[in-house]
């Protein structure tokens, strides 16, 4: 009780003033056996992550790698088409996926459609897809005059 006196005399010289303080202790009474353990096993290691890696060429021999495309002039109502290979370069089978992101400007998405020819095959690695990748513009755009995007083809273990 005096350590609670104390307190609230404390408080009170530091500029504010303790109203009540609520406190409960039980004791309880406990027991046990202590064993000596058996040495820890050692860890199975942790399996490593697959090495998935896709990559995209211009070529069916797998010599001009790109990262971007031009898609050009394209007309209202119309499509254009982009052949492309994609090649596992990773030690998994994998299969493929195609989405886009980061459109510019934002509306463009409403008004252009990204589809490819791709069959959902599973590619060994070191295999090729050739996949033809067709943009295709709606002819109710209107306000847009340049657009930019980008092309997600995504590699996923099978």
């Amino acid at each position: 009780m005096g350590g609670l006196i104390l307190l609230a005399m404390l408080s009170f010289v530091g500029g504010f003033s303790v109203i009540g303080l609520l406190q409960s202790t039980e004791n309880l009474n406990s027991s046990g056996i202590v064993t000596q353990p058996s040495p820890p096993s050692t860890p199975s290691p942790v399996p490593p992550e697959p090495d998935i890696e896709i990559d995209v060429y211009s070529d069916s021999g797998c010599t001009q790698r790109i990262s971007s495309v031009e898609w050009g002039s394209i007309d209202a109502g119309r499509s254009k088409d982009k052949i492309m290979y994609v090649k596992n370069s990773g030690e998994y089978e994998v299969s493929l996926s195609l989405s886009t992101d980061d459109w510019s400007p934002s509306s463009a998405s409403n008004y252009m459609d990204l589809s490819w020819d791709y069959d959902g095959s599973i590619l060994g690695p070191g295999e090729v897809e050739r996949v033809l990748i067709t943009l295709t513009v709606s002819s109710s755009i209107t306000g847009i005059n340049s657009f930019n995007f980008n092309i997600v083809i995504t590699g996923s273990a099978s």
